[in-house]
């Protein structure tokens, strides 16, 4: 990708605490092509998954971001709280300015079984899943509106491939 093609732009990429995660992968990606990044994270929810939470890997991943050219920055945000989308958008431009790519990456998973599902396991993945990234768009639509061009990409996981059969 050339490094030109987004320079100067601001892309938000949602759910990027690993260096080997999806997140990251493209973070780099617009990273390498110009853009700002800025990440959010919450290594609460990485602390109780099966990889576990590093404690410097988010800052090694805006390191490595930064040294590929452009500007990077990150916030730990729980974007289960319905207030998050605000602040997330208010830290972002006083960081960057307006945001002109947003990549809803954020995910929550369980990994208990169909057997465990519950009304509070949906909650606590629709929170995630459904809602944080319906007003992150929400937001990022409002608060854009003269952008001639909004690019919002949103992720998903591969269930229903054999290794995510336990996940929810």
């Amino acid at each position: 990708m050339s490094y030109y093609l987004l320079r100067n732009k601001v892309a938000l990429v949602t759910g990027a605490s690993r260096r080997i995660g999806l997140g990251a992968a493209i973070a780099r990606g617009l990273a390498e092509a110009g853009a700002n990044i800025f990440l959010t994270f919450f290594r609460p929810y990485d602390a109780s998954m099966p990889w576990g939470s590093n404690p410097g890997e988010v800052e090694e991943l805006l390191n490595e971001l930064k040294a590929i050219g452009g500007g990077a920055d990150g916030y730990e945000l729980d974007l289960a709280n319905s207030e998050a989308p605000a602040k997330l958008f208010d830290r972002i431009e006083k960081s960057f300015g307006p945001v002109d790519i947003v990549v809803n990456n954020a995910a929550h998973s369980e990994h208990d079984g169909i057997d465990a599902l519950s009304a509070e396991v949906l909650d606590r993945h629709y929170s995630v899943n459904v809602r944080a990234m319906a007003l992150i768009c929400t937001e990022f639509a409002r608060r854009f509106r003269n952008t001639p061009l909004l690019t919002i990409l949103n992720s998903i996981h591969a269930l229903g491939q054999r290794k995510f059969r336990q996940e929810v």
